[in-house]
């Protein structure tokens, strides 16, 4: 029950690259944390890149992205994939939503 490697990356917004109240109250993210970072695309070839180097596309490996809500890969994910004409990733296409499953645990 150790972590074995973490990913973390941040994205140049190219829609709209300057950040907003809401935006920076929501995540905690300002400006100065993207300005400059890979965009989309390049961040996505990175994920893939160290997902084969952790071994997590190997079949036999099972994984799977765990979410706090469904939103960022059922809805913000495919649709900012789709505006930029990039693919999806089977493996963002099924995830545990953390919400879900601790909702139904509760009393």
């Amino acid at each position: 029950m150790e972590i074995e490697s973490t990913f973390h990356m941040y994205v140049q917004p190219v829609v709209h690259p300057q950040l907003t109240p809401f935006c920076t109250e929501l995540t905690g993210i300002i400006q100065g944390m993207v300005d400059g970072q890979p965009s989309l695309q390049q961040v996505l070839e990175r994920v893939d890149e160290w997902m084969a180097k952790e071994g997590l596309l190997d079949p036999s490996v099972k994984s799977i992205f765990v979410t706090c809500g469904d939103w960022d890969l059922k809805v913000m994910l495919p649709g900012q994939c789709q505006y930029l004409g990039l693919p999806v990733a089977d493996y963002f296409k099924q995830w545990i939503n953390l919400k879900k499953v601790l909702l139904c645990k509760l009393p």
